[in-house]
């Protein structure tokens, strides 16, 4: 009786070594085994040798346990930072240099040409180095005086409702009298046999006047 609580006893102490220990099956399979043997004298050695067993199982894992390190655990270094160049801005492409041809040219014709003093132009004593020389002015275009008054003879004549005479003349000109005219005109019988003056007025206004009289009509241009 006494060897199977001293085997139980081994036993809980073996369960309880089982976290330091690797070999701590065997030893219980031992303890049965020593158990199991009927002659006392045999199962009291077998116990015995079991059990130095089991204190060296006990004591040597405990020696022999892994440290467990707590310090802190280490960062990984941060990568490098790469600075990234800035964009090299483009370079304007320069302007080409005109040909010497194209120098001498105004929107691609040769001055010399222009004027008749190139020198495969130089046929005459007279025109001989004339390449040295300046162009010659050339002289503005006269501008036309404007016309103060035209003088017209009438093709046709033709009163309107409220007695104000259009006439119509020889150069395709249509003039008609001004309804704020009061003068009546008085013309020849035959509409061909009238000439009619008309004058520039104040105020951007024409005057009319028929044959030789002198008396003055405000008209305006039809046509």
């Amino acid at each position: 009786m006494n060897f199977r609580l001293f085997a139980m006893s081994a036993a809980i102490v073996l369960c309880g070594s089982a976290a330091f220990a690797g070999p701590e099956d065997d030893l219980l399979k031992a303890y049965g085994e020593c158990a199991a043997i009927r002659d006392d004298p045999a199962r009291l050695a077998c116990f015995d040798s079991v059990s130095g067993r089991a204190k060296e199982a006990v004591v040597r894992p405990a020696e022999q346990a892994p440290s467990v390190s707590t310090a802190a655990p280490v960062a990984p270094p941060a990568p490098p930072i790469v600075a990234t160049p800035a964009p090299t801005p483009p370079v304007a492409a320069a302007a080409p240099t005109p040909a010497p041809a194209e120098e001498e040219s105004w929107f691609g014709r040769n001055v010399g040409s222009i004027f008749g003093t190139a020198p495969e132009q130089q046929t005459t004593p007279e025109k001989f180095g004339a390449d040295q020389l300046p162009p010659p002015e050339t002289p503005a275009a006269s501008q036309p005086e404007p016309l103060d008054s035209i003088s017209a003879n009438v093709t046709d004549l033709a009163f309107t409702p409220f007695g104000k005479f259009i006439v119509f003349l020889d150069n395709g000109q249509i003039w008609r009298q001004l309804q704020g005219d009061a003068d009546r005109a008085h013309f020849k019988k035959d509409p061909k046999d009238n000439k009619v003056t008309i004058s520039r007025g104040s105020l951007g206004s024409y005057n009319l006047t028929i044959n030789d009289s002198s008396k003055v009509f405000k008209v305006t241009r039809v046509k």
